[in-house]
């Protein structure tokens, strides 16, 4: 007992100030990665790239930070969360710094093809090098947090995300259209300041610095037996991104279709809506997972049951409003959803593979995304409320999963 309450004690002081800069890592980090996604098909055209050439290099992008989740994460278990941390960091500002160079000095460049060349490597090796950032931050929050703080410690990630994504989408509406060059400065900046905040005061755990003395989580004797015991998690974690790359593909089509707006008017009010589904998410995972901390499961279940709820309304909104209130609600949802996930799945791993079971469940992240959106405009085509509908169908199947767990396995937390 009086160890238990000994190491909650050091979490709670020891660790507070480093974990505090690895949040902030965390939202300067997405700041960037939404600001980037935003921009780049306009910034693609300025550059004078093709449409097809500035998706590649959204998507090839993408496919390889998912990939090298994996590698990172066995890395970070085997030589600490500390070296991984700052090398994604100094790969992400110093990306942000060059492409703020070639805006600045575009004219240098005579053709476009060799500007894409030197961009997509650039691009190619911060993603490769910065795959590691999320497996190795979950891992450290998974490192310093008691079982029964671990939905908090994921939550924590969470709004990280939402907060980012949020502060990505403001410095773009703010600054994107005149100061491209200083905004990307900015953001590269705070990056930097993260860097030096972790590099002053995150620190391994000494019993995880060296080689693990545990097992690989797939070992030789028991690869079979170790995937299957995450498929269920990966399976959350696919349908789950499926559900929100799905909704960005398809929420400005509708609007231009249905509710008879403009292009520009989709565009807008689609960012707005999506903006306060994060919103929502976000006060969900810190106020709702925080400070009610409630077991993962019930966090996963009580999720998947409100968002099929909001997505349901969103399937037959019969008005703008109704629709931004369904995708608020299912922000609220996905916001319980998520971290309840992340935790079951960091309670199953242990303790000596934290950060592999985050890489490979950033493999599923990506999956998700990518067949969400390839889904999306396919069903769109079909009908205007199939990909509604096939989201009902995903996260009544998160739910029916999430009964399969809870009947399966018991997690003492």
């Amino acid at each position: 007992m009086d160890q238990d309450i000994g190491r909650s004690k050091r979490f709670g002081t020891t660790h507070r100030i480093a974990r505090i800069f690895l949040v902030w890592a965390l939202v300067v980090n997405a700041t960037g990665h939404s600001f980037i996604l935003i921009v780049m098909p306009t910034l693609g055209r300025l550059l004078g790239f093709g449409d097809v050439q500035t998706g590649l290099l959204i998507g090839v992008s993408a496919l390889l930070l998912a990939l090298s989740g994996p590698f990172w994460g066995g890395f970070s278990d085997r030589k600490g969360r500390r070296p991984v941390l700052l090398l994604a960091l100094m790969t992400a500002a110093g990306f942000l710094l060059l492409l703020g160079g070639i805006i600045h000095n575009r004219a240098v460049f005579d053709h476009s093809g060799i500007l894409f060349a030197v961009l997509l490597c650039a691009r190619l090796v911060q993603v490769g090098f910065g795959g590691g950032l999320m497996p190795a931050a979950q891992a450290w929050l998974a490192d310093h947090s008691c079982p029964d703080q671990r939905a908090g410690a994921m939550a924590l990630m969470g709004m990280a995300f939402g907060l980012g994504s949020i502060l990505g989408g403001v410095i773009a509406w703010q600054m994107s259209a005149t100061a491209l060059f200083p905004a990307l400065t900015l953001i590269a900046v705070l990056i930097l300041s993260a860097m030096l905040g972790v590099f002053l005061t995150l620190h391994d755990d000494e019993r995880k610095t060296g080689p693990y003395r545990a097992k690989p989580l797939f070992s030789s004797e028991g690869l079979a037996n170790g995937f299957c015991s995450l498929l269920p998690f990966l399976a959350v974690t696919v349908c789950g991104l499926s559900v929100y790359g799905l909704l960005y593909q398809v929420t400005p089509l509708r609007l231009q279709d249905v509710f008879g707006f403009s292009a520009q008017q989709a565009m807008q009010q689609s960012g707005r809506m999506m903006m306060l589904s994060l919103a929502g998410m976000v006060i969900s995972q810190g106020v709702g997972v925080r400070f009610l901390r409630c077991h993962p499961m019930t966090l996963l279940q009580t999720g998947a049951l409100l968002a099929a709820l909001a997505m349901m309304g969103a399937t037959m909104a019969p008005t703008l409003m109704f629709l931004t209130f369904s995708m608020i609600l299912l922000g609220v949802s996905l916001g319980l959803l998520v971290p309840g996930n992340l935790a079951l799945l960091s309670l199953a791993v242990g303790p000596d593979a934290q950060a592999r079971g985050a890489g490979i469940n950033a493999i599923a992240q990506g999956i998700g995304m990518a067949t969400g959106s390839v889904a999306g405009a396919a069903l769109y085509q079909i009908s205007q409320i199939a990909p509604y509908m096939l989201n009902v169908v995903l996260l009544l199947v998160i739910l029916g999963i999430s009964l399969f767990l809870r009947r399966k396995y018991v997690f003492a937390v």
